[in-house]
C-alpha cells in the first residue's frame, strides 16, 4: 500500500479511513503502471486490490524512486473526462439549486461515497467554503475541476505502509541459483525456497 506525502491531500485523506472504492483506475504518473479495482483508504494513505496489484507490477520503477512519486487516481475508470464533465454540466442543469455537497442530490451516489465526495469537493474547488456553493453557482473552471478530481486526482506518496508487509518489494531470487526440481539454492548449501502467486 501507499503512505501518502504529507500536504492538504493526506490531512483530508485521513478522515476517510475504512471507505473502500468499488472500481478505480489506479496508476503510478510517468510509468505505465496502472491497475483498475477495489481501493481502500486507510488512516495513511491508500490500499486494497488496486493498491497492492499496483505496487507489486510496478515494484523496480518504485523501488527505483525509494518509493516516492504521485499516484493518478481515477474514480470513475469507466468513462472519460469529457464525458464526466458532461454528466456534470447536465447535474447542475438538474440540481441548479441545491448545494453540492447535498447527500441526496450528488452526482454519481451509485459509485462515490458521500465523505469522499466531500473531500473531493474540497481538494477540487479553490474557494473559502466549497461545500457552501449551490450547482448553479460552479463555473465552467469549477466543474472542469470536480471533472478532474473525478478521473485524474493526483496523490503525492512518500512511502509504503507496513501494515503486515503486505507490499511488494523488487527483489528475489535468480532462478539460475535454484535447483529447480527441489528448490535448494546452489549457492547457500542447506537452504530451500518456496514461493506463491496472487
Amino acid at each position: 500500500s501507499f503512505r501518502l506525502a504529507k500536504g492538504k491531500e493526506k490531512n483530508l485523506f485521513s478522515d476517510l479511513a475504512g471507505i473502500s472504492l468499488s472500481q478505480v483506475l489506479l496508476s503510478l504518473q510517468g510509468t505505465r503502471h496502472k491497475q483498475q479495482g477495489p481501493l481502500l483508504l486507510t488512516h495513511n494513505g491508500l490500499s486494497g486490490p488496486a493498491a497492492l496489484r499496483l505496487s507489486a507490477f510496478a515494484a523496480r520503477d518504485l523501488a527505483q524512486n525509494q518509493y516516492c512519486g504521485t499516484l493518478c487516481l481515477s474514480t470513475l475508470p469507466h468513462l472519460k473526462n469529457a464525458a464526466v464533465l458532461n454528466l456534470l454540466q447536465e447535474h447542475k442543469f438538474k440540481a441548479s439549486s441545491q448545494k453540492i455537497s447535498s447527500k441526496k442530490y450528488r452526482p454519481f451516489a451509485d459509485r462515490i461515497p458521500y465523505r469522499f465526495w466531500l473531500i473531493l469537493i474540497l481538494l477540487a474547488l479553490d474557494h473559502t467554503k466549497p461545500t457552501e456553493l449551490r450547482w448553479a453557482d460552479l463555473s465552467k473552471i469549477h466543474l472542469t475541476a470536480l471533472a478532474n478530481a473525478l478521473t485524474d486526482l493526483h496523490l503525492p506518496f512518500d512511502g509504503k505502509d507496513t501494515n503486515k508487509d503486505e507490499f511488494v518489494t523488487a527483489g528475489g531470487v535468480s532462478l539460475s541459483q535454484v535447483d529447480i526440481r527441489t528448490m535448494a539454492s546452489k549457492v547457500q548449501p542447506g537452504l530451500f525456497f518456496c514461493w506463491g502467486t496472487a
